[in-house]
C-alpha cells in the first residue's frame, strides 16, 4: 500500500509534539472519515497480550540447515549447545544465528512452564523478541524469574524487557519508539560504537534496576538502555536486533559472548562435580575416570573442529582452484590476440622506420635545392651586375665587340652589314673589355685583328664622329 499527496512536515511536527500516535490506512472508499477516525481511537497496544497470537502452539527442535552465508562460528571450539528458545514472535535469523555455532536448538510456546524448560536441562535460554507491552504479559515475567539464576539466559527485543522486570526493573512507553537499521549504540566494555536495527516502543528504565545489574549498551541518540548485563547470574540482554539481517551486522559477536557464558556453565557443572565426588571419597578412582573423560572429550572436540577447518578449507580450496582455472582460460584466449597486437606493433614500428627514412632523404632533398637555389640566386646577382655594365655600353659613343662575332665576320666578310658602331654585332663580355688610356670614351677590344677590319671599323667610326681625333 502506499500514500501520496501527504503533508509530512504537519505530520512530523504533530508527531514531535504528541510523540507516536496511532493511524488508520485503507483503501476501502465505502468507509467513511468518521469511521476511520474512530477504528484508530478504539485500537492502541496499550495493556494488550500481542504476543500470544504470534507464538507457536507446540515445542519443536529447528531443524533447517544453516547455509554456509549464515557460518558465523569459524574458529569455534566444535562443542554442541542445547538451547531452549521461547518464541515471543522469534525471528527465523535469531535460529540460524544459534545453529551456525552448532547449538542444538528447541523452540517452545510462550506460555511453556519453565519447569518443563529446567526438566530438558539445556545448556542455555533464550527469550526471543516480539511484539507490544511487556507488562501485558505476566505469565512470561513470571517464567523469566523462575529460570533466573539456573542456566544462562540471552534476552532480545522483549526478551531484553522482560528480563529488566523479572531482574526488578520496571519498563515504559516511549514518546518516541526506535524503528530502522541506523541507531549508534556504545559498548560500554570496549567503547566501540555499533550500528543497530531496532524495532520497539517500550524501553527499560535504569534507573530502577538492583545492584549488580550492568547497563553495557546505551543508544546515542536519546541515551536509553541499549543492554543488560548480570554476570553473578550469567545474563545478558540487548534491546535491538544483533542478528539483523541484511545487516548491520555490527553486534553479530553477540551471541559468541552467549556460547561462552554456556561453556562457563558447563565447566561449573563439571567442576561441582568433582567437588562432589571428592567429599565422598570417591575422587581418586573417578578422578582418573575423569581426566580420562576430559581428554577424549577434547580429542573428539578437537578432531571435530578440525574436521571443520578441513572441509572448509577444501570448499575454499576448490573454490580457488576454480578461479584459477577460469583465469587461465581467459589468459588462453587471450594470447591470439596479444600474437596479433605483438605482430601489428611490428609492421608499425616497421612503417614508421620507412616514414623516418623517408623524411631524412626528403630533408636531404630540401638541403640540396636550398644549396641550388642559392647558386641561382648567386648567377642571377652576376647576370643582373651583367645587364648594368652591358647598358652602360650601349649607352656609350664607342663599343668594343664580342671576340665571336669579329672571328666570324673575319671568316666571312660579306656577313657585316652595318652601316654605325656595334651594327649587328653583341656587346663584349665585361671581362673582354678596357677602357684606353688616352681615349675616356673609347672602348678597345684586348684581341689581334685583322687590317682590314680595324680599318673597316675606323673608317665607319670617321664617318659618324668626323670632328673626333682618332689618334
Amino acid at each position: 500500500m502506499g500514500i501520496y499527496d501527504v503533508d509530512t512536515r504537519a505530520i512530523t511536527c504533530r508527531l514531535r509534539q504528541d510523540g507516536s500516535l496511532i493511524g488508520v490506512l485503507s483503501t476501502d472508499n465505502s468507509i467513511t472519515d468518521e469511521e476511520l477516525l474512530k477504528m484508530s481511537r478504539s485500537w492502541d497496544i496499550v495493556g494488550i497480550d500481542l504476543i500470544s497470537g504470534l507464538s507457536c502452539q507446540t515445542v519443536h527442535e529447528w531443524v533447517d540447515k544453516t547455509k554456509q552465508e549464515w557460518d558465523f562460528s569459524s574458529g569455534g571450539s566444535g562443542e554442541t549447545f542445547h538451547v531452549v528458545a521461547y518464541d515471543f514472535g522469534i525471528k527465523h535469523n535469531i535460529l540460524k544465528h544459534l545453529a551456525s555455532y552448532g547449538c542444538k536448538i528447541t523452540v517452545v510456546p510462550s506460555t511453556w512452564p519453565a519447569t518443563e524448560t529446567l526438566k530438558m536441562n539445556p545448556d542455555g535460554v533464550l527469550f526471543s523478541n516480539g511484539p507490544g507491552d511487556p507488562s501485558t504479559v505476566p505469565y512470561a515475567v513470571e517464567t523469566v524469574k523462575k529460570i533466573l539464576g539456573k542456566v544462562p539466559i540471552f534476552g532480545i527485543c522483549m526478551g531484553h524487557q522482560l528480563l529488566g522486570q523479572a531482574l526488578g526493573g520496571k519498563t515504559f512507553k516511549m514518546k518516541f519508539g526506535h524503528h530502522g537499521g541506523n541507531h549508534p549504540v556504545r559498548n560500554l566494555r570496549t567503547g566501540h560504537v555499533e550500528i543497530s536495527a531496532q524495532n520497539h516502543n517500550y524501553a527499560v528504565d535504569p534507573t530502577t534496576l538492583p545492584e549488580g545489574v550492568e547497563v553495557i549498551h546505551v543508544n546515542l541518540n536519546d541515551g536509553g538502555c541499549a543492554g543488560l548485563a548480570f554476570p553473578a547470574q550469567r545474563i545478558m540482554s540487548l534491546q535491538y536486533h544483533p542478528e539483523a539481517s541484511l545487516g548491520p551486522h555490527d553486534s553479530d559477536y553477540a551471541f559468541g559472548e552467549f556460547i561462552e557464558l554456556m561453556k562457563q556453565q558447563k565447566t561449573k557443572k563439571l567442576e561441582k562435580k568433582i567437588s562432589t565426588w571428592n567429599q565422598n571419597g570417591f575422587h581418586v578412582p573417578f578422578q582418573r575416570l575423569l581426566h580420562g573423560f576430559q581428554n577424549l572429550f577434547l580429542i573428539m572436540s578437537n578432531r571435530l573442529s578440525s574436521r571443520r577447518s578441513w572441509q572448509k578449507k577444501q570448499c575454499y580450496k576448490i573454490n580457488l582452484e576454480t578461479q584459477s582455472k577460469s583465469l587461465e582460460d581467459q589468459i588462453s584466449g587471450l594470447k591470439p590476440e596479444l600474437g596479433c597486437y605483438q605482430n601489428h606493433k611490428q609492421l608499425l614500428e616497421q612503417e614508421q622506420l620507412k616514414l623516418r627514412q623517408r623524411v631524412e632523404i626528403i630533408q636531404k632533398k630540401i638541403m640540396l635545392k636550398n644549396a641550388e637555389i642559392e647558386m641561382n640566386k648567386s648567377e642571377v646577382n652576376k647576370l643582373r651586375e651583367c645587364s648594368v655594365m652591358q647598358q652602360g655600353l650601349l649607352q656609350a659613343p664607342f663599343l668594343s665587340w664580342n671576340i665571336d662575332p669579329l672571328q666570324h665576320w673575319y671568316n666571312d666578310p660579306n656577313s657585316y652589314q652595318g652601316n654605325g658602331v656595334g651594327t649587328s654585332y653583341i656587346p663584349a663580355e665585361p671581362s673582354h673589355m678596357w677602357i684606353h688610356d688616352n681615349v675616356p670614351n673609347m672602348h678597345g677590344m684586348n684581341m689581334n685583328m685583322p687590317n682590314n677590319y680595324i680599318g673597316s671599323m675606323i673608317n665607319d667610326i670617321s664617318r659618324t664622329f668626323p670632328n673626333e681625333d682618332l689618334n
